[in-house]
């Protein structure tokens, strides 16, 4: 009994300190469940004392009608603002568009524009070219390669064929009769340029350049009364020597209608081609030859030439070999006289021409420079005057 009941009071005791530990637990949960009450009421805002809950209630329907009132603007202005936007899209959509197709063209002009100033450089380059081609031949003057005056030892040459017949004691073999008339084929022709040049009309003569059977004409006046259809096909104007308005009236390839002018007919028509009986025995003793009294004309057109060259600039024309009749620098032009005259006879023609030749071109660079300045283009570059040649 007392086993049992000494394991009762154990029993007792044991819980009642359960109970106190228990206890002592709670009571410290409590205390911390306090703590935090405070800290949650020193955070929390107070509370409101509210009479009237009706107020409170209208108060908030209130608020709510307007809320919704905003609301249902706000959707309203969203759906304005979409509308805006769609129109703002296909206007950035169509300026895209525009922006395409102005690159595009942009790119389009670029490459026209690239070609345009390829095709510009090339023709500045060839127009640069060109006007330096221009004025190295305005600077050119034609004649000198046309009509290319030397010599060949004694003789004179004209482009590479040989004046006269042959000097004696030289042992050379004589010219042969091709070359000569080839080279006073070159004289007539070079000496028909020249008036050409100078607008210069022969009186009384007339050139026809044909190669090696070169001619010259000789004219006379028409008789008074009027010429036969013949004679009017072959007659032309009469002039001194002065410079001629057309060439048609030069050459005389029509008649003039004009009464008070003088018409020609042709008198006569001469060589300037000759052959190996032009020295015979019986040649020399017989009356002038038609060779003869060609190269006679042909002087006499030259003296022509001279004269007008001299009456434009005395002072700058001096002509070194004098022309009288058949005689240049004292020397017949007849191949009648001795081989050695002949040929100097060729030089001082061959002089003579040089001299005529470089005054005309002079003259007519001249004029054309006064033109080009009348004008404004500038003036004409001065031609190469061609070389004077010495005297015998």
């Amino acid at each position: 009994m007392v086993a049992s009941a000494s394991s009762a009071g154990d029993t007792l005791q044991s819980r009642i300190d359960c109970a106190t530990v228990l206890a002592d637990r709670l009571h410290a949960d409590l205390a911390d469940l306090e703590e935090e009450l405070r800290c949650y009421q020193q955070f929390a805002p107070p509370p409101t004392a509210s009479t009237d809950s009706g107020d409170n209630l209208a108060e908030l329907l209130a608020l709510e009608a307007d809320l919704a009132a905003q609301l249902a603007a706000a959707e309203t202005e969203e759906a304005a603002l979409e509308l805006t936007l769609a129109d703002l899209a296909a206007d950035a959509a169509a300026l895209d568009a525009a922006e395409c197709d102005f690159w595009h063209a942009s790119h389009a002009f670029q490459a026209s524009l690239q070609a345009y100033q390829a095709e510009r450089d090339a023709l500045n380059t060839k127009y640069d070219a060109a006007s330096r081609h221009l004025d190295k031949l305005k600077r050119t003057n034609v004649y000198n390669d046309v009509a290319r005056l030397g010599h060949d030892g004694t003789y004179p040459t004209i482009n590479g064929l040989r004046l006269g017949r042959g000097v004696s004691g030289n042992g050379a073999p004589p010219v042969p009769w091709h070359e000569m008339n080839a080279a006073f084929g070159q004289v007539c022709l070079m000496v028909d340029a020249l008036a050409r040049k100078a607008k210069v009309e022969f009186v009384g003569y007339r050139l026809l350049p044909m190669g090696s059977f070169s001619k010259i004409q000789k004219l006379v006046p028409a008789p008074a009364n009027g010429a036969s259809s013949s004679s009017s096909s072959s007659s032309r104007s009469s002039r001194r020597v002065v410079p001629s308005d057309t060439a048609s009236a030069r050459r005389g390839s029509t008649a003039s209608t004009d009464p008070t002018v003088q018409q020609w007919v042709v008198y006569a028509t001469y060589d300037l081609h000759g052959g190996p009986g032009e020295f015979t025995t019986l040649n020399r003793l017989l009356l002038n030859s038609k060779f003869e009294q060609g190269l006679e004309a042909l002087l006499a057109c030259v003296k022509q030439l001279a004269e007008y060259c001299a009456a434009m600039d005395p002072v700058e024309f001096n002509m070194p070999y004098p022309i009288d009749k058949d005689k240049v620098g004292g020397y017949s032009i007849r191949p009648r006289t001795s081989s050695d005259a002949w040929v100097r006879a060729c030089k001082c023609l061959t002089s003579d021409l040089r001299w005529i030749m470089a005054f005309v071109t002079l003259v007519a660079a001249r004029a054309e420079a006064g033109d080009a300045a009348r004008s404004g283009k500038g003036a004409v570059p001065a031609v190469a005057a061609p070389g004077v040649g010495r005297k015998v």
